[in-house]
Parts: C-alpha cells; structure tokens; sequence
C-alpha cells in the first residue's frame, strides 16, 4: 500500500498561463495557485494472490483435479483526490458559433475541485507446463510455459470523471440551457425539441470520463 501527499501551487499550469497577463502590460504579479496537476491525495494498493503447484498446492479438489493449481489473480486499487478546475459565475454556450464570449471566475484560478476517483484494475492468469521431448542442455527451460490471462482494467467499470464545465460543474451539462440566455435561444430556435436534443448531443462528451471497463484475454509463452 503507499500513499502519497501532494502540494503543486504555481503561478501558471503551462507556458501560456501568462501570457495575457504579459500582453496587457500588467505587473509581474506572482501570485500562486493550485496548478491543474495538484492532486493532493493519492492511494494505491497491490493485492495478488497465488495457488502454487504440486505438494504446495493448497487449494480446492474437484474431480481429483487441482482446478486452481498454477492460477493466482493480481488486484491494483487506487483512488486519488478531485483535480482541481475553474469555477465561473456566467454560462456560456458550449455548442455555439459566432462571437466569442468570456467567463467571468467564481472565486480564484483552479480553486473548485473533482469528486474523488476509484479504480480496480485485476490481471486473472493461470500456467500450463508442457515438458520438452530433447531439451539441448541444462541451460535452457526443460518446458514450455503456456500462461492463459485475463486483463480486466476498470474492473467495476467506475465512471470516474476527468474533466467538468465551469459554470455547472458537472460533466453532463454546461448549464447554458438552463439559463435565462439558453431558454430565449432555444425558444427562437426552428425546432427547439431538436434545438435542445443536439445541443445536449455535443455537450454530452465521453471524453470527460476516465476510459470504462476494458477487457483483454491472450496467451504468453515462455520457451
């Protein structure tokens, strides 16, 4: 198990974070916030569990058979604190073209935080020996390792989110069709039910959620 503990104020989160700051001919101001790779908690954990083969073998009998004989399953658990992310006062239209708008900030720079996130990654893996007929010397294996996996990432398929609109702060909306502005645009919208369908379409992003369950099943040889 390890824990880590993490403080990451700066006075920008890349090159850029000044950049209009520069251009205006403002002071050197230096103020510090909490940067975008501030995650101050983090914990992790390995558990991995193995059945060893023959006189060590301790698990289950079935049919005189040692079912989980040369089986183990390994366990990466992991959760960490809400990155921190910009809060805003005003909505503005995520889906929208035409002329720019701005946000006004709720607060200070990066100064709203991620819920926390979860993950359980687990590896499942079971070997098989096959003896070798002339192996050449003592050197090399005296039998083929045939290992069959199952690689499960995201075991409980946690939807962890990554990233959140300002203004809302949720991943599923940005708040701009609940606003006094959003309604009026809707309303003067051809069709506001297919208006507000699409709109809701583009906000809806996967990309702010962390990668679902993923699951790989192969085989290694060792030789």
């Amino acid at each position: 198990m390890n824990y880590s503990l993490l403080f990451a104020d700066g006075t920008g989160s890349n090159i850029n974070s000044a950049a209009a700051l520069i251009q205006a001919g403002q002071p050197n101001l230096r103020s510090l916030y909490p940067t975008s790779r501030d995650i101050r908690h983090q914990i992790s954990a390995v558990l991995d569990y193995r059945f060893k083969s023959g006189n060590d073998y301790t698990g289950p009998i079935w049919f005189d058979k040692r079912v989980f004989e040369n089986f183990g399953g390994n366990f990466i658990f992991s959760t960490k604190s809400g990155e921190p992310y910009s809060a805003y006062i005003n909505p503005i239209a995520s889906a929208a073209s035409g002329s720019a708008q701005r946000q006004s900030l709720d607060g200070n720079p990066f100064g709203s935080r991620l819920p926390w996130q979860f993950k359980v990654d687990a590896n499942f893996s079971k070997s098989f020996n096959v003896k070798k007929k002339n192996p050449k010397d003592s050197y090399r294996r005296q039998a083929t390792e045939i290992q069959a996996f199952l690689w499960v990432q995201n075991l409980f398929n946690t939807k962890n989110i990554q990233r959140v609109y300002g203004f809302s702060g949720l991943p599923t909306s940005d708040g701009w069709l609940s606003s006094p502005q959003g309604i009026q645009e809707a309303s003067n919208a051809v069709n506001t039910q297919s208006y507000v369908a699409l709109y809701n379409a583009k906000v809806e992003s996967p990309y702010f959620y962390e990668t679902p369950r993923t699951i790989r099943l192969g085989l290694r040889m060792y030789f």
